[in-house]
């Protein structure tokens, strides 16, 4: 799970939680870039990607286009 809040109350949740300000989305790929270098650094292993944030869709198929796994 990557979140801006490191508070977010699903965090407890998620198997791992990255804390990744991506809120600025005209920077979408640059965010990707690091989220991605986020989860490398942590060898964490991706089954796929997802998001329940409309604003997010566009950053979350970039991060999916990137790895080329499944996305929803």
């Amino acid at each position: 799970m990557v979140d801006n809040d490191p508070e977010n109350y699903a965090r407890e949740y998620a198997t791992e939680f990255l804390q990744y300000d991506f809120n600025d989305h005209t920077r979408d790929d640059e965010h990707a870039t690091n989220i991605l270098d986020m989860i490398k650094a942590k060898k964490i292993r991706l089954a796929g990607v997802l998001t329940f944030w409309e604003d997010c869709v566009p950053l979350t198929a970039k991060i999916r286009d990137t790895i080329h796994l499944r996305g929803e």
